[in-house]
């Protein structure tokens, strides 16, 4: 039976779907008063993402949580011979006790929001629709989601204040 973890949201500052467990992550994005040093800054709704199901053709595996910024990412290799991605706290990102996450993608999903994709640079889990895009990846600015080629990812959310 479909799991959901609640609390995911999208960063202001980075675009990135980040969770806050308490702790601080680390975002590179910059917003007015902010010089990109620090935590996440959350806007809009709540995320609620499954996992505990199976793979199946609209449904992917291996995304995770980075217990070192706080952002989602996927574990694969996008060409770089690096599946986990560099993390803007410094080295990879790393899914210590993370749940995996299966993923809807290029299909509709009641009370979902479309348009979420992967940055083939960073690995990390990005709104593509944001102007606020932050990429962790050593010389690049904004995340590449791989020229159209990989899914639109679309995730669950709950109202904004529940």
């Amino acid at each position: 039976m479909t799991q959901h973890h609640a609390n995911w949201h999208f960063c202001i500052k980075c675009s990135n779907m980040q969770f806050n467990n308490g702790a601080p992550g680390v975002c590179l994005g910059v917003r007015p008063g902010n010089n990109g040093a620090g935590d996440h800054m959350s806007q809009g709704f709540n995320f609620a993402l499954p996992f505990d199901r199976g793979e199946t053709a609209v449904h992917e595996p291996d995304f995770f949580f980075c217990s070192k910024c706080h952002s989602m990412f996927k574990q694969q290799d996008f060409g770089s011979g690096d599946d986990l991605g560099p993390c803007a706290k410094g080295g990879q990102h790393d899914r210590t006790d993370s749940i995996n996450f299966v993923l809807s993608h290029d299909t509709a999903v009641v009370d979902g929001q479309q348009n979420w994709r992967v940055c083939v640079n960073c690995h990390a889990m990005f709104f593509g629709a944001a102007a606020n895009q932050k990429c962790s990846a050593p010389g690049t600015l904004s995340h590449d989601p791989g020229q159209g080629t990989f899914p639109d990812y679309n995730l669950p959310h709950r109202p904004a204040d529940a």
